[in-house]
């Protein structure tokens, strides 16, 4: 599946655990009951985190705020144009 409840594959998102996380996959467990599997990206204090995967209940998932998910975005567009540059 790539779309549950408004949320997306790629998206960031709030779960059960702390942080900001970005959604890698989304399960079907049948009945309406999908596990969201995500890596978290920002720590409870807003700090880059180290990749830490894990995964929890829908119910318990929501998108992050649609400001803070922009300067995320921005924020991967220039480290990737960092990266590309030393090439």
């Amino acid at each position: 599946m790539q779309e549950f409840n408004g949320m997306k594959i790629g998206d960031y998102i709030t779960t059960y655990h702390k942080g900001i996380h970005k959604l890698d996959k989304i399960e079907d467990q049948g009945y309406n009951h999908y596990i969201f599997h995500y890596t978290r990206v920002l720590d409870s204090d807003f700090e880059p985190s180290r990749k830490y995967r894990s995964k929890c209940s829908s119910y318990h998932c929501r998108l992050a705020p649609r400001e803070l998910e922009d300067q995320l975005k921005k924020l991967h567009i220039a480290l990737d144009m960092l990266a590309t540059k030393d090439d």
